[in-house]
């Protein structure tokens, strides 16, 4: 255990295990299609929105009550829970230490609340340009949110392990809820009254301090809980392990249906022929030698070309450069084609295969064209309804590549 020397040494270890595990299953969720078709889109058009808030109030935000705010804070406190980062052979070779246990459940505990104010301050300026510009707030009311939705979560997520360890069956669940409910009105009472007077706040603040101090010290103190911890432990890992098998285990139908469903199952995106063909494609593209650089230039010049001209021209060029791109790919079609063993399948070649692939291939290309035009014309809230002429755009290049195909 010369690597494990100090509890911190062993603390980081653990952490980093849980990070690296994290970022596996995320990466085996997410590959580089979805990601390319999916998040990098949505990363940009999520981006670009809030952008725009900060620009101008959005027109829906007048029949939004400012209750929504509220309940935004209210689901941060209500989800997560402390992870220790404790293992089953901790019981037969840590627990008898204090010099071990208690500084782990230290770090745990300080990694949780570093981890909370990144996702509350992360909360906070995400709703920062609605409530300023919407609803009214001053910058330095939301700032000054910060220590009371913390220290309300702190003592509602140890108060609630301690009940854990201590209490069981109907009256832990009883204990459990009634003093999430009496969190709850303490924060919505806050969030009432907060803005009004500040010597109400400044009082709230104190006594949510001494509280939580409090709490985390009997927590921390608290012997006996190894077992629960243990078993918590196992409940969260299991949640990432759901998520990665739940798709693929049998799962017993709720009734047996005898005859016919009106409407059948559906199937997945990619168990028919022509997204397979079309997946089969577009991998080859992106794994040829410079194909990743030839669609980024080609992305840049399309974006440099419709941020300069007139709306009028932008919206030309907007139309006739995926129709350019769709020729192009079509080269790369016919190319792939052409191979010997694909020869073999001629005849079983899906018949859209080809005109599915440019339509998921210019995609991305079509929407990153359509932000940027959205931004250097303020467009709005046009710029949903520009989007969605850019799917339609992209159908229609992908058919083309029919017209392409057939005068070969």
């Amino acid at each position: 255990m010369n690597h494990m020397a100090t509890p911190l040494t062993l603390f980081r270890n653990r952490l980093s295990h849980h990070w690296n595990t994290y970022r596996n299953a995320f990466f085996m969720i997410i590959d580089w299609v979805t990601g390319l078709y999916i998040l990098v889109p949505a990363v940009l058009f999520a981006g670009y929105q809030y952008w725009s808030w900060w620009q101008e109030v959005p027109v829906w935000t007048e029949s939004v009550p400012e209750f929504i705010l509220w309940f935004l804070f209210i689901v941060f406190i209500q989800l997560g829970t402390i992870r220790w980062f404790i293992h089953e052979a901790d019981v037969l070779f840590l627990t008898y230490s204090n010099q071990w246990m208690r500084p782990l459940y230290r770090y745990a505990l300080c990694y949780y609340f570093v981890i909370q104010i990144l996702s509350l301050s992360a909360l906070l300026l995400f709703i920062t340009p609605l409530a300023i510009h919407a609803y009214g707030w001053k910058p330095y009311e939301l700032l000054l949110l910060l220590p009371l939705l913390l220290g309300a979560k702190g003592i509602q997520t140890t108060c609630i392990q301690w009940m854990e360890c201590n209490y069981s069956g109907i009256s832990r669940w009883i204990r459990i809820h009634c003093f999430r409910v009496g969190i709850l009105l303490l924060v919505l009472t806050h969030l009432y009254y907060f803005r009004a007077s500040m010597v109400y706040a400044f009082i709230e603040w104190i006594v949510l301090a001494l509280g939580l101090t409090y709490t985390v010290k009997q927590r921390l103190n608290m012997r006996g809980s190894f077992g629960v911890d243990l078993e918590r432990e196992h409940r969260e890992q299991m949640r990432l392990t759901t998520l990665l098998v739940g798709d693929y285990t049998e799962k017993k139908p709720l009734f047996n249906v005898k005859r016919p469903r009106v409407i059948p199952p559906t199937e997945r995106i990619y168990s028919k022929s022509e997204y397979t063909a079309a997946a089969l494609l577009i991998k080859s593209y992106f794994r040829e030698s410079g194909g990743i650089l030839r669609y980024g230039q080609f992305t840049l010049l399309g974006m440099a070309a419709v941020a300069g001209p007139p709306l009028w021209l932008k919206i030309l060029v907007w139309i006739i450069l995926p129709l350019l791109f769709s020729y192009w790919f079509s080269f790369h079609i016919r190319m792939f084609r052409s191979h010997d063993f694909l020869r073999m399948l001629s005849g079983r070649w899906p018949v859209h295969g080809d005109t599915t692939a440019a339509f998921w291939f210019l995609l991305p290309y079509q929407l990153l064209l359509t932000v940027v035009i959205g931004m250097f014309s303020a467009l709005g809230w046009w710029t949903v309804l520009l989007a969605i002429g850019a799917v339609a755009v992209c159908w229609m290049a992908g058919q083309s590549v029919l017209f392409y195909r057939g005068r070969e």
